[in-house]
């Protein structure tokens, strides 16, 4: 249960400065994705840092392609939720 998975965390190291983004998503998103059944593979999927292309961002008076890289793209039945 999602409740239980941080019964042993200490919730101090979020205080921490040494305790960046990446020990975030592997300490405390991981698991919680895991929780739900999401994987690399089978019906719900993480995609991790997959490129995804915005049609059009305005910058100035210029509308552009813009590639972004996010940490998770998550996959249910084939389609992205």
């Amino acid at each position: 249960m999602i409740k239980d998975l941080f019964s042993d965390f200490d919730f101090e190291i979020l205080s921490n400065p040494e305790f960046e983004e990446s020990n975030v998503r592997e300490e405390i998103i991981t698991p919680i994705l895991k929780e739900l059944n999401y994987r690399a593979f089978g019906r719900n999927r993480i995609i991790r840092e997959k490129a995804v292309t915005h049609p059009f961002v305005q910058t100035g008076s210029k509308k552009r392609e813009l590639t972004n890289f996010p940490d998770y793209l998550l996959e249910v039945n084939g389609k992205y939720a």
